[in-house]
């Protein structure tokens, strides 16, 4: 049986950084319409969920404004910088970057959750 190689939309790379969270090329698309952004770590699946907020759900009061955070889009990359973020992250999969300049894993985006998922799963400090 033949199975055939396909380019799946908006599967890219992320790149853990100390301060900072960088998305490929790929996913720019994913987050393009997203006012800003707010982080769950989910520790069982080794992931990390970038949930896309919309500027009228950020502006209605219902998600508390410390919690959301910006996204940087350039034509190559997409960023969300927070030196906090990236310590609760680090902290919560028992990662670091010391001795290294950043930690590389496989996202996608997951069109119905409006979610960038980061998988950490094939990151070798496990």
């Amino acid at each position: 049986m033949l199975e055939f190689f396909e380019i799946k939309d908006f599967d890219g790379q992320a790149n853990l950084y100390a301060n900072y969270i960088t998305f490929s090329k790929a996913l720019i698309e994913a987050l393009d319409d997203a006012y800003r952004v707010r982080v769950a770590v989910d520790k069982e699946n080794k992931q990390i969920h970038f949930i896309k907020v919309t500027k009228d759900q950020a502006l209605s009061k219902e998600l508390d404004e410390k919690s959301l955070l910006k996204v940087g889009i350039t034509k190559t990359y997409a960023r969300v910088c927070s030196a906090k973020l990236m310590s609760f992250i680090f902290n919560s999969f028992g990662l670091s970057v010391v001795g290294k300049n950043f930690i590389k894993a496989d996202a996608f985006y997951d069109e119905m959750k409006k979610t960038v998922i980061v998988d950490l799963s094939e990151v070798v400090e496990w």
